[in-house]
């Protein structure tokens, strides 16, 4: 009899431990979270490890140990789990973060980017949350090109005959509040020269950590020869740099140099000069000037894309050229200020909207720093009310401002004539010798070398 007890008791047991197994899995997310929401990672693996036991298909149980796993400090592991998730459920908003976070936490800041930037296009984020991954990923980015450039100082890239690299102009005065501008120029510079199919540019954010790290390593200042050697080192046959004078009255004028790098000789120089509210003519003059000395001919179209001016309110570039100065600097916060002042002076200023919409998410300067379980805790992945699609973008509630608004103390200018944001806002400013439309500037165009 006592052996047919035990008997039926373990048959009972056999019968009823695979319902207790699916229970406990059934259940398990509230004491995860709550587990995950105290950073208390240990007492969360017990419940993750029955769960994934009663049902090995569970998508968010595999991405729940993957997130407990990063937060015990251990990425490969939660890589793994996290690739279980991904095969089962693939582009899941949260698991693609995840991930991102768990290669960012490696130090593998190129990786990370790529894993973030498929969570931003993939379903399922609020609002906030891809403001807040959108700053993760100009964090990544520029991690990503100082690890490179640690690497090109020990491995330098192959001279390639069609790679320009590009440098901040450098202004003769950094205390005038018209020193920004020396940035906003050469941004300018390489979105014009993107417009050359024949030109293959180094991303600045490349050259400028490169010359950083070549400053660091040397501990001396950045000049035309550091540039040079950056120049070689990362594979580019000529180099593009400049110097912004500027002069009392508000006048500017702006040099800039074309250099091969691999014998250091100047292809081609020239300057512009002019009212300094005229500083995005001037650009284009640079701009013609610069592909003149690169020995490039532009076909019709590259020309008129590259005529096309990017805002006709000099307040509103020259908030734009603070924001990337500021960025420069990881101030992101004041940046983010200065990028929502150009857009309110010119709505159709597509590079400072870029910019804007690229770190909308900044709440402080300390953002930037955060380690990997700030940031998740900061983005609180899952929440948010008001979910948004994978084409979603922020609206930015710009308004325009009239031609009498001012913006840093100095009054907007229209300095042809247009509104910013009519339909004539991509006016086209003709090369060096095809008029000027009256505008006082002296231009020296840049002759080849033999």
């Amino acid at each position: 009899m006592a052996h047919m007890k035990t008997r039926k008791l373990a048959c009972m047991l056999i019968l009823v431990f695979p319902l207790f197994i699916a229970g406990c899995g059934a259940g398990y997310r509230g004491e995860v979270e709550t587990s995950i929401a105290n950073e208390d990672w240990e007492s969360a693996l017990p419940h993750l490890k029955l769960a994934i036991a009663a049902n090995p298909e569970d998508s968010r149980a595999w991405r729940e140990l993957g997130r407990v796993r990063l937060g015990l400090g251990k990425p490969d592991a939660a890589i793994e789990a996290l690739t279980r998730s991904d095969a089962i459920d693939p582009d899941n908003s949260e698991t693609l973060l995840y991930m991102g976070a768990a290669h960012e936490a490696k130090g593998a800041f190129d990786t990370a980017r790529g894993w973030y930037e498929s969570a931003l296009r993939a379903d399922g984020l609020s609002f906030d949350q891809r403001a807040k991954l959108r700053v993760r990923i100009a964090r990544a980015t520029r991690e990503s090109h100082k690890l490179r450039a640690a690497e090109l100082m020990k491995q330098p890239n192959e001279i390639s005959p069609n790679t320009v690299a590009v440098y901040d102009f450098t202004p003769s005065d950094t205390t005038s509040p018209y020193a920004a501008l020396s940035k906003g120029l050469a941004a300018m510079l390489i979105t014009d020269l993107s417009n050359v199919s024949s030109i293959r540019l180094v991303e600045r954010l490349q050259t400028q950590a490169l010359v950083q790290e070549m400053q660091r390593s040397a501990g001396s200042t950045v000049d035309e020869a550091t540039r040079i050697r950056a120049g070689r080192m990362l594979g580019a046959a000529r180099s593009v740099s400049g110097s912004l004078n500027l002069f009392a009255g508000d006048e500017v004028e702006a040099l800039f140099y074309v250099v091969r790098n691999e014998s250091g000789e100047y292809a081609g120089t020239g300057s512009s000069r002019g009212a300094i509210a005229e500083v995005l003519r001037l650009e284009k003059e640079i701009a013609y000037g610069t592909i003149e000395g690169l020995g490039i001919t532009l076909t019709d179209s590259e020309r008129a894309r590259i005529g096309k001016i990017p805002t006709t309110s000099f307040p509103a570039f020259l908030a734009f050229s603070q924001g990337i100065d500021l960025e420069d600097r990881y101030r992101y916060l004041e940046a983010l200020r200065k990028y929502e002042q150009a857009v309110r002076l010119d709505p159709n200023f597509e590079e400072a909207r870029t910019r804007l919409t690229t770190i909308s998410g900044t709440q402080s300067n300390g953002d930037y720093s955060m380690d990997t379980d700030q940031f998740l805790k900061a983005v609180n992945t899952g929440g948010g009310a008001t979910r948004i699609g994978p084409d979603g973008s922020p609206g930015l509630g710009a308004r325009q401002v009239g031609s009498t608004a001012s913006a840093g103390g100095f009054a907007e200018r229209n300095l042809f004539g247009i509104e910013p944001g009519s339909e004539n806002q991509n006016t086209v400013i003709p090369p060096v010798g095809a008029g000027a439309g009256g505008a006082t500037i002296t231009v020296t165009v840049p002759v080849r070398s033999p």
